[in-house]
């Protein structure tokens, strides 16, 4: 079902953690409303197949292996993601899976702070 106000066509969209799970079906959805789709995550099997199946819905995709707990590879991914695609438009966190940075204000979030968060999944 496409829905207009959900229209996302000549978007891109980076997904953290986008290899599988919820990161994946957040990859496939963004796809199904016509977005690009980056997949950043550290295991580069379960992305290139993520990428695939976004490809087979119609839609560019591109892997871009990347541990978020690396700002230099975050600033890496954001890069490669405007060279390849000239824009982005849309970012989805979904890397992690702790309650340790919710108990913080997000403009108190300390980067160990969010290291921490990260490197428990």
């Amino acid at each position: 079902m496409n829905l207009p106000v959900f229209d996302l066509t000549g978007r891109t969209a980076i997904v953290t953690g986008g290899g599988r799970g919820i990161g994946k079906g957040i990859c496939l959805a963004l796809a199904q409303a016509g977005a690009n789709i980056v997949v950043a995550n550290r295991d580069t099997a379960t992305a290139a197949e993520t990428v695939r199946e976004v490809e087979a819905l119609g839609r560019k995709s591109l892997a871009i292996q990347t541990d978020v707990c690396q700002s230099s590879q975050v600033e890496h991914l954001v890069n490669q993601t405007v060279e390849a695609f000239g824009t982005l438009d849309i970012l989805v966190n979904n890397a992690g899976g702790t309650t340790i940075a919710m108990r913080v204000p997000p403009l108190q979030t300390t980067e160990e702070i969010w290291d921490a968060a990260l490197t428990l999944t």
